[in-house]
């Protein structure tokens, strides 16, 4: 059996985000792992639809590494848990996690040659 929502409205969202990267010691040869960028970060948010008077929150943290290429290209992985909707008044929540993989070229495209 469905239920009928009633009180159906649109809302203004609003959305925080926040993170930093750390690299121990850029330019490094001594180790590979000193050269991958550590990542973190989280963010917190409402959803567009309030329901019976329920606005949801979304809240989601993330971790995940940048790891160079000698190119000078990197693959950025992250993993995130996070957490969309509300089980107040009849209301479903969803739990997830998140793969993300990227991949970021460096190129030289338009360098001017010194000598010809």
């Amino acid at each position: 059996m469905q239920e009928h929502l009633e009180n159906i409205t649109y809302t203004d969202t609003h959305k925080f985000d926040a993170g930093f990267a750390f690299t121990p010691a850029k330019g490094s040869i001594k180790s590979y792992f000193e050269l991958i960028q550590y990542q973190a970060g989280f963010s917190v948010s409402n959803s567009y639809l309030t329901i019976n008077n329920v606005n949801p929150t979304n809240f989601e943290i993330m971790v995940g590494a940048g790891l160079p290429f000698q190119s000078g290209s990197q693959m950025n992985v992250a993993l995130g848990w996070g957490k969309r909707g509300s089980l107040d008044r009849g209301l479903i929540r969803e739990d997830y996690f998140r793969l993300t993989i990227s991949l970021s070229i460096c190129e030289n495209w338009f360098m001017k040659r010194l000598y010809q």
